[in-house]
């Protein structure tokens, strides 16, 4: 989900913070790949989690969006 603007900072500091831990955990076990089966299915895992993480960060701000324009007052 990189390249999209969020309205709120705190997601966006949130997805941020997910990019970081997915670029840590990869540097972690890339260290390991060749040697490593478990090492490799491990990564997949926690990429796949993060990301999915990350995902539902997009639709929860897409939700608040929705529901904050709902909820505008109606004016003549």
């Amino acid at each position: 989900m990189k390249g999209k603007n969020y309205s709120s900072p705190k997601t966006e500091r949130r997805v941020r913070q997910i990019n970081r831990r997915i670029e840590y955990f990869s540097a972690q076990y890339l260290m390991n790949w060749e040697e490593d089966a478990t090492c490799r299915t491990w990564l997949i895992r926690i990429e796949e989690r993060l990301w999915a993480l990350e995902d539902a960060l997009c639709l929860w701000e897409q939700k608040r969006k929705s529901i904050a324009f709902h909820q505008m007052p109606i004016t003549p």
